[in-house]
């Protein structure tokens, strides 16, 4: 599936996500808030906090377990209980959801608006993903990555957008940590150049980017350089790649670029360069140099 049909996928994922959470739907986690009210007993009118124990306390009843349990499901459960005690039908009984727990969570990477976050308990990383206003354009849909604590999960947001992998929509938790990655390319450059071997770029990073990563070039790296992908090369001059030239390609994933060592040391030349320079000859010692 092409990036931007995914892309078009979640701006549906954020409409859905940006709708509000009906209390009935969501789960309740430890620090949210409740009010519980039974009609016809203003005394058993209370409003009450889930502890960390997973608990409320509630009059004649005492402690109620209630964490994970949809607001639907604790009303059933309060209801039950208390027939044990009074004379009262289901719809006597009212359970209303008053406060999310918090959490601050951080989202950083390709999203349109990196940063700290204040979720809901329960919200999942789609939630997150979708409140930073989804992923850019440079987004490596198959690299994101939660740090939590001294865990680390590489989760795919491609799979997640295509409904093919639900295991990766995590629940969020204090302090978590997500970062969606870049679309990148793996090139090499070798020969004449100050730190050689093979680099991660952005995708769209030219051959200038590459040789400015490496260190730049040695003293005695030659003008002409070899561009070699997918088992072709081509010649390229430095000297225009420098200056942002034609020959300052976009590098594209797998290639190697080498750069040749000159035929004479350029340092140990400078008086036939001056001397050629004399008598008209600088063009023909750069020919060999080159």
């Amino acid at each position: 599936m092409k990036k931007s049909v995914l892309i078009l996928i979640f701006i549906f994922t954020i409409i859905g996500a940006a709708l509000p959470v009906e209390g009935a739907d969501y789960r309740l986690q430890v620090d949210d808030r409740i009010y519980i009210s039974i009609w016809g007993h203003n005394d058993l009118q209370r409003e009450v906090r889930v502890d960390p124990s997973g608990m409320i306390n509630f009059p004649l009843l005492g402690e109620v377990e209630v964490e994970g349990l949809k607001v639907s499901q604790v009303t059933d459960l309060i209801w039950e209980e208390l027939i044990n005690y009074i004379k009262i039908d289901r719809s006597y009984v009212n359970v209303t959801l008053k406060e999310y727990r918090r959490v601050r969570v951080r989202l950083l990477g390709e999203v349109a608006n990196p940063g700290s976050y204040e979720i809901r308990g329960g919200d999942r990383v789609l939630d997150l993903i979708s409140l930073a206003g989804g992923p850019t354009n440079r987004a490596n849909l198959e690299d994101l990555r939660l740090n939590r604590k001294e865990e680390s999960y590489n989760l795919n947001l491609k799979d997640l957008l295509e409904g093919n992998d639900n295991i990766d929509n995590m629940i969020l938790k204090a302090g978590d940590t997500l970062y969606l990655g870049e679309n990148s390319i793996e090139v090499n450059i070798l020969g004449e150049i100050r730190s050689s071997g093979s680099y991660d770029l952005k995708e769209g990073s030219s051959i200038k980017d590459l040789i400015a990563k490496a260190g730049g070039v040695s003293s005695e790296a030659s003008n002409k350089i070899e561009y070699t992908l997918n088992g072709e090369s081509r010649s390229l001059d430095l000297r225009d790649i420098l200056k942002g030239g034609d020959d300052n390609l976009n590098l594209e994933d797998g290639a190697t670029l080498y750069i040749n060592k000159s035929r004479f040391n350029p340092r140990r030349m400078s008086f036939w360069r001056n001397l050629f320079f004399f008598v008209g000859g600088i063009n023909e010692i750069n020919d060999l140099i080159n």
